[in-house]
């Protein structure tokens, strides 16, 4: 009797999963599919410990890039960055990046996409 083991990641939000399937030539392991999930988009809360989708994280993505890019102006920014404890450096691109994947990862964990 052979025992095959299948791994699934699922999406807190929409309920959507990426599973194993080896019929289809996906790989065998749990640490492939460790290293695989990232790579196609999908994104872990460790605070959570849940995972989200690509199309969710794509979402939250664009709400909160619209955000940074037209409702703020560079003293907003300053502002949001240390309201969320990221580092303030002259460099603003630096600050809308690392702003947006915060608000990101926040959007993600409270649900509102």
């Amino acid at each position: 009797m052979r025992i095959e083991t299948y791994y699934d990641v699922g999406c807190e939000i929409c309920g959507s999963h990426r599973s194993t399937d080896f019929s289809k030539g996906m790989p065998y392991y749990k640490s492939e599919i460790v290293k695989m999930a990232p790579k196609e988009g999908w994104r872990y809360s460790k605070r959570k410990n849940v995972n989200y989708c690509p199309d969710c994280v794509k979402k939250a993505y664009d709400k909160a890039a619209n955000i940074v890019f037209v409702g703020y102006c560079r003293g907003d920014i300053e502002d949001e960055c240390r309201s969320r404890g990221i580092k303030v450096v002259s460099n603003r691109s630096t600050m809308e990046r690392k702003l947006i994947d915060t608000m990101t990862l926040e959007f993600l964990e409270a649900g509102t996409i």
